[in-house]
């Protein structure tokens, strides 16, 4: 499973670069506003894995210094 997430966060970072970098050389605007939108839906599917990381290591943190 986190080998999934960490391709999918991979493969949505690569987009979002990559389509963004798309975005500055279109010189059509709505194209370059549809690569800026699949920009930010690339982007997205980064925020799954990231929230997931952020949720292990706060169990992780909790684990070890619990609340008084």
């Amino acid at each position: 499973m986190a080998k999934a997430r960490r391709l999918v966060s991979c493969l949505g970072f690569a987009g979002a670069s990559a389509f963004v970098l798309v975005s500055t050389t279109l010189r059509d605007p709505l194209l370059a506003m549809l690569a800026i939108g699949v920009a930010s839906f690339s982007n997205d599917l980064v925020m799954p894995g990231a929230w997931t990381a952020a949720m292990d290591v706060a169990a992780n943190t909790l684990e070890r210094f619990p609340a008084p």
